[in-house]
């Protein structure tokens, strides 16, 4: 219990630090609506842009889903004696994808705390000969996606003196 107690108070303190420094300086309340208050008073979505944003979020996410799924396929082994840690490791997954989904509004930058346990869960894969592979693979399309994104973002968004 205690061993919890450190770290939910390691977690918290980055948060509550920020809010100690909002508060003294008089804005404490403020903080606390735009942090807290606004995500429950925010308008409901038009069910095509949540379509849109949810299969952006499945779109990033899937290459960790396929990942998952080869290494159960292949039988690629837990290590022994670490049960705590994998079933740690799983419900971490399992809470940070459930935090992406209570949200709702499904912006694309409510994935990245997923993708932090999903790539410790997939990391024994790509010690493998297909896994690395996938590896090579899920790299290249990375890279070559997010070329294709920037000159997107400068024909629609802006200009090359932004970047």
């Amino acid at each position: 219990m205690l061993n919890a107690l450190v770290w939910i108070s390691v977690a918290l303190a980055p948060t509550v630090a920020v809010y100690l420094f909002y508060a003294v300086i008089g804005h404490g309340h403020e903080w606390i609506y735009a942090n807290i208050l606004s995500v429950f008073g925010r308008a409901p979505e038009d069910p095509h842009v949540l379509l849109h944003r949810g299969s952006r979020i499945l779109l990033v996410t899937a290459p960790f889903a396929a990942a998952l799924l080869l290494a159960h396929a292949s039988g690629i082994p837990r290590p022994r004696g670490k049960a705590p840690e994998i079933g740690f490791l799983n419900m971490w997954t399992l809470v940070a994808i459930a935090a992406v989904a209570v949200f709702g509004t499904w912006y694309i930058h409510y994935v990245l705390p997923v993708f932090v346990p999903l790539s410790i869960e997939t990391a024994p894969l790509f010690c493998k000969g297909t896994g690395k592979v996938m590896l090579y693979l899920m790299c290249g399309t990375g890279i070559i996606w997010g070329q294709f994104m920037i000159t997107r973002h400068l024909g629609s968004e802006g200009n090359s003196a932004l970047f």
